[in-house]
């Protein structure tokens, strides 16, 4: 399995889709099966398994403002 990781990782680099990191937080890497055109489960698809990285992270706990909310809240502003 770490030999498909390898690969595919070099074939990202390669397409300047991902770089090398310095980072603090790393997250695993989980290869999970996906069906082929045919239906079968043959091929790998890369995942990444975000768990241990959200038990660190700190939650504001204020939800954005949804997009009705905010709309109603510029009809009654009047800009000069």
């Amino acid at each position: 399995m770490g030999i498909l990781v390898d690969e595919r990782c070099k074939e990202l680099h390669e397409a300047n889709l991902i770089q090398p990191s310095s980072f603090d937080f790393v997250t695993a890497i989980i290869m999970l099966a996906k069906k082929d055109l045919i239906g079968l489960w043959t091929e790998k698809k890369m995942c990444e398994d975000y768990k241990p990285l959200n038990l660190v992270t700190l939650s504001i706990g204020t939800p954005c403002p949804s997009p009705k909310n905010s709309l109603i809240t510029l009809e009654i502003k009047t800009f000069s």
